[in-house]
């Protein structure tokens, strides 16, 4: 039986669980198809619980602090102050980091090999590589998939069946009314089914980006959205493609509890409410990498970070039937005491405010239930979880 750990992919969350296992002690490999001294930069917004990821200093890449959002619908508008700000990072310095710590945790780092193929033998897990001149085949006891969005090792176990959106941004000035502090959230079903944002990265520059079905709508609703609000693109745009996790009661087989362990983009590690996956991914590779040292079930360990993301893919599927009149009522009707919640806990803790949302604004659990129906069509209710003998199936 072949031994050592193999990481396909230099993501945060492959960089991460590679560093975490050989702290550990155990022989880890990193191969990935792109050149990590040179990362692709994009600016990005986590929640605090980035800061609490353990032996990890992230402190030092924070470009900046943001204490207040502010949601925009067309008509209404409501400001959220955070009791623990919200921190904007760029991808590239985050990725340069982890690449230091991995390499100093004893991490061998294969840049610019990309996999071809992967079979599982009776041996462990057969790769086959290729930096562009030469092919090479290794194998290894277990295998962690953190090779995103597209990932070729989910696809080549029959794993990769996921939606994806696309994400766009572009560097800007701010506007004279833009505090450096406050993030603004633009939801406008004329722009995009998703949302806008704004989003500063120093007292004088920021991004302003879109989320919407394909790319070529993304440019459109951007390019919309930035002529009506008077900006202008001053830098190369920042794009990729997000995948948003399926709705099931539990975590996907694809999540493999075996030798084969997707963590991140990978595995739709990804708030749907926020297209948020970085504090997900460090989770999806903590739990990854607590099978491999326990012996234990990933998918059970995993099981209350899968909790969280099948919250947030409910209520993506809801806000998907809303209109702008919907968009409007719920800033409308935001309490105090709602208002309060949201500002307290993080959105990386969904499950613990859902009951506390619930209770504070009854106003939106009537809308909730109108979308829900909305959602199911009106000939009948058709379920929105699908069963798990249907994931089953999807993955089998």
């Amino acid at each position: 039986m072949a031994a050592g750990i193999c990481v396909v992919g230099g993501s945060v969350a492959g960089l991460f669980a590679a560093k975490m296992l050989a702290m550990k002690g155990f022989p880890v490999d990193l191969y990935d198809s792109g050149d990590l001294l040179e990362p692709a930069g994009r600016t990005l917004i986590v929640t605090s619980d980035f800061l609490k990821t353990p032996d990890c200093g992230f402190s030092f890449i924070i470009r900046n602090y943001i204490h207040s959002f502010q949601l925009i619908s067309p008509n209404n508008s409501v400001n959220i102050p955070l009791r623990e700000p919200d921190l904007v990072v760029n991808r590239a310095d985050l990725v340069k980091y982890l690449l230091k710590e991995a390499r100093q945790a004893g991490v061998r780092i294969y840049v610019s090999h990309r996999l071809i193929t992967a079979v599982r033998t009776a041996g462990g897990i057969s790769l086959q590589f290729s930096d562009g001149e030469n092919e090479k085949s290794v194998c290894y006891g277990k295998v962690i998939g953190a090779d995103g969005v597209y990932s070729t090792l989910a696809r080549t176990f029959g794993c990769n069946g996921y939606k994806k959106v696309a994400l766009l941004q572009f560097p800007v000035k701010l506007p004279r009314d833009q505090p450096s502090h406050v993030t603004r959230v633009w939801f406008d079903r004329d722009i995009t089914p998703f949302f806008v944002w704004l989003i500063p990265e120093t007292p004088l520059t920021g991004v302003v980006g879109i989320i919407a079905p394909t790319m070529a709508e993304a440019r459109r609703g951007l390019e919309k959205f930035l002529g009506g609000a008077g900006l202008s693109q001053e830098g190369p745009p920042q794009l990729g493609e997000v995948p948003l996790p399926p709705i099931y009661p539990v975590p996907p087989l694809s999540w493999n509890p075996r030798d084969v362990f997707f963590v991140g983009d990978a595995a739709a590690q990804v708030k749907a409410t926020t297209v948020g996956g970085v504090v997900t991914g460090i989770k999806g590779a903590i739990a990854a990498c607590k099978a491999i040292v326990t012996g234990r079930n990933y998918r059970l360990i995993a099981l209350p970070l899968w909790r969280e993301l099948l919250i947030h893919s409910v209520i993506q599927r809801l806000l998907e039937q809303c209109g702008n009149e919907d968009y409007d009522f719920m800033l409308t009707s935001l309490n105090k005491y709602g208002l309060r919640v949201l500002s307290k806990y993080p959105r990386d803790r969904l499950f613990q405010i859902l009951p506390l949302i619930a209770s504070s604004q009854p106003n939106w659990i009537i809308l909730a239930c109108r979308l829900l129906i909305k959602a199911s069509g009106i000939s009948g209710i058709k379920p929105l979880l699908p069963s798990v003998s249907q994931e089953r199936k999807q993955y089998s």
